[in-house]
């Protein structure tokens, strides 16, 4: 049985249990439409689909038309990599090797193998963690395995998402929770998963990269899309006690009070349910020039409202009866984490300071100059990160947009706050 998405009723996601056929043998590759086998490489079985589709049934083995036929590909698809750059080896102990989606009876074992790879107390050893983060996605369940014959020895889970370039609607993925057993690691697997997340998405992306892993994902042709800046609405005066934030939280409650606009005649709700808002409020929130990600209200009703361990709250700002947009808070001993904003560009500025006055005090993690001038505008201090935001897109123009463009998310729009 495998979680299968179906249509919402009432706003809320309405998730069903599907019965599905029994999974061909592992690796065997019979059941999915896209395969590529060459001697010494490890095999990417690319899916154009991008995660937007629940699982399909089993399918002949046959080449389905649309195969990648850019130059550097073999036959297959599969990207050739130059002699020494970190790509699928010619040595014989890859023979074998595919890289794949997720197979729907392989849940379990995927789940199972990710929790035994991962440090203690991360995400994939917490109760319903993976069936929320993947498998219940309104966004698409995207999960790629890496087995070496029967053996299972490496995954990673895809979070896809729509982002707007030009007027044009395009397709971008981060990738999450990336393990490869031990025995396999540094022969080229983790490459091949990201390989295949640049051949099935527009552009892939990655969120809180320190500059050493920055670095290795550069190695594999990604670029900085932009560095993370933290964010501060210290609405009271801090309490002096021996810790390095302080003088930062000193800054930022006298920016906060010197801040000239007051925004008066706001009302915040706050709830533990997402809000209905205007359309607008989702569809607004970035100007022309910045990219940003596109989501819906079944997004923010799985994304927080179904989140299995973390509390979220949502702070409506009002003006009268009108609805201006909301902020997603996450509760923590200093007050609340800002997690995430719908609002319309042009009253951004006016529903932060509502919130902080609200709720604070306020801190937050976003990328973008453009929410940087936002931030700064509603009275809050921002400063530079050490993560940054790395893409790539083997679109050129789209590539060149990673680092011309100001590239918006916030801490909930990939897995950073987690």
């Amino acid at each position: 049985m495998v979680a299968a998405l179906s249509p919402h009723d009432g706003g809320a996601v309405d998730r069903r249990l599907r019965a599905r056929p029994p999974p061909s043998p592992a690796g065997a590759g019979d059941d999915v439409p896209f395969v590529g086998a060459a001697a010494g490489r490890v095999a990417l079985q690319s899916d154009p689909r991008g995660g937007r589709r629940p699982f399909r049934p089993p399918g002949p083995l046959v080449r389905a038309p649309g195969v990648d036929r850019r130059p550097g590909r073999d036959a297959d698809g599969i990207r050739q990599g130059a002699p020494g750059s970190g790509s699928m080896s010619d040595g014989g102990d890859l023979d074998g090797m595919v890289v794949r989606r997720m197979h729907a009876g392989e849940i379990e074992a995927v789940r199972s193998f990710l929790a035994g790879h991962a440090p203690a107390g991360r995400p994939p050893h917490r109760p319903g963690w993976f069936e929320w983060q993947y498998v219940d996605n309104p966004d698409g369940c995207d999960v790629r395995v890496c087995y070496a014959g029967p053996r299972l020895v490496g995954a990673s889970g895809f979070i896809p998402c729509t982002v707007i370039v030009d007027g044009v609607r395009r397709r971008a993925a981060f990738s999450t929770a990336t393990m490869v057993a031990p025995a396999f690691r540094r022969r080229g697997l983790g490459r091949a998963i990201h390989e295949a997340r640049s051949a099935d998405y527009d552009v892939a992306l990655s969120s809180g990269q320190s500059e050493a892993n920055a670095q290795v994902y550069r190695s594999i042709g990604a670029v900085a899309a932009g560095a993370y800046r933290q964010c501060l609405a210290q609405t009271r005066a801090p309490r002096v006690r021996p810790r390095p934030r302080v003088a930062r939280e000193v800054l930022s409650w006298l920016r906060w009070r010197m801040s000239a606009r007051s925004f008066a005649g706001l009302d915040v709700r706050i709830e533990d349910d997402p809000p209905d808002v205007p359309d607008h409020c989702y569809a607004r929130r970035f100007d022309e020039r910045a990219i940003g990600p596109v989501w819906t209200p079944e997004h923010v009703v799985w994304r927080y409202a179904r989140h299995p361990y973390l509390d979220y709250r949502f702070a409506t700002v009002l003006r009268g009866r009108e609805r201006l947009g909301f902020a997603v808070l996450r509760p923590n001993a200093r007050g609340h984490a800002l997690v995430d904003l719908y609002a319309p560009r042009a009253v951004q500025p006016a529903v932060l300071r509502a919130v902080a006055r609200a709720a604070g005090p306020v801190s937050g993690q976003f990328t973008g100059a453009s929410l940087d001038r936002v931030f700064r505008a509603a009275g809050w201090t921002t400063w530079r990160a050490s993560h940054r935001l790395v893409g790539k897109s083997n679109d050129p123009e789209l590539h060149r947009a990673l680092t011309e463009r100001s590239w918006c998310f916030f801490g909930g729009d990939s897995d950073a706050d987690r």
